[in-house]
């Protein structure tokens, strides 16, 4: 066995044996369906971006940037240690984004299921949060999962 593959492996066996739920967070398994109320609660446009203060959807990516929409997908009602991750990652996506003006969806694996479910089907999500990058013509650039770094961003925004 590899040393990559060793440390990979003992990493697992610490988050199983801790009882984290992260990975039940972002199982592909069906998330139970919300109710219509909370479907259309929550399925307001785009979370308004640094660089957009008036939350335009119309908002186009800078000419450097092949990227022109974001969706970001997190859990509401998520353990401490996967609150972290999202909660750290949407820090580096504000930070990555600072004076661009791409739009960003933000939706919630847990409550919304079904908006959620188009974006598993491009590709899947093993731990939250999943951020999908999207260039003008809607095609499905990159995907990024789990706690990221601004930098990490910046090499999809500006590759």
């Amino acid at each position: 066995m590899s040393h990559k593959n060793l440390i990979v492996g003992c990493l697992l066996s610490v988050v199983a044996l801790s009882g984290c739920d992260r990975k039940a967070d972002a199982s592909n398994a069906p998330a139970p369906a919300t109710t219509a109320a909370a479907q259309t609660a929550t399925t307001a446009s785009p979370t308004p971006v640094a660089g957009d203060p008036a939350g335009s959807a119309a908002a186009v990516s800078t000419p450097t940037s092949p990227v022109a929409r974001i969706v970001f997908i997190g859990k509401e009602n998520a353990c401490q240690c996967t609150r972290a991750a999202i909660d750290a990652s949407w820090a580096a996506l504000q930070e990555a984004l600072a004076g661009a003006n791409i739009p960003v969806e933000r939706l919630q694996i847990d409550t919304q299921s079904v908006e959620v479910a188009q974006y598993r089907e491009i590709q899947a999500i093993f731990g939250l949060p999943a951020i999908y990058f999207f260039d003008a013509s809607g095609g499905f650039l990159r995907q990024l999962q789990g706690e990221v770094t601004a930098d990490a961003i910046r090499e999809i925004l500006h590759p």
